[in-house]
């Protein structure tokens, strides 16, 4: 009994950490975007954090956006935080999509 408890517990905290292949993309985008920005590296952004958007809610090919907000390092050494719309499209009804659009978030 003590075993099902702790698989259940293991379960749980991996479905906790699970993303979306959305996400994952969306991060990307941003990330990108402020690397061609400042002329770096993508893996030398940082993702800060992802905002849930606006999103049809159908049984699938949802269209909406996230805020993504990422950090980099300039060529002056100094940090930049910059936060991006990423607009996509749901791919049928899983948990993938294709980026359609990334631009500078106005707040």
């Amino acid at each position: 009994m003590k075993a099902l408890f702790v698989m259940i517990a293991i379960l749980s905290i991996g479905a906790a950490q699970a993303e979306s292949r959305c996400n994952v993309k969306q991060k990307n985008a941003a990330s990108l975007k402020l690397a061609d920005t400042l002329g770096i590296l993508v893996q030398e952004v940082v993702v800060v954090g992802i905002q849930p958007g606006m999103w049809t809610e159908a049984v699938g090919e949802n269209v909406g956006s996230n805020t993504v907000t990422v950090r980099g390092t300039n060529a002056r050494g100094l940090s930049v935080i910059e936060m991006y719309n990423v607009a996509a499209k749901q791919i049928g009804a899983t948990d993938d999509c294709k980026v359609t659009k990334t631009s500078i978030a106005r707040l």
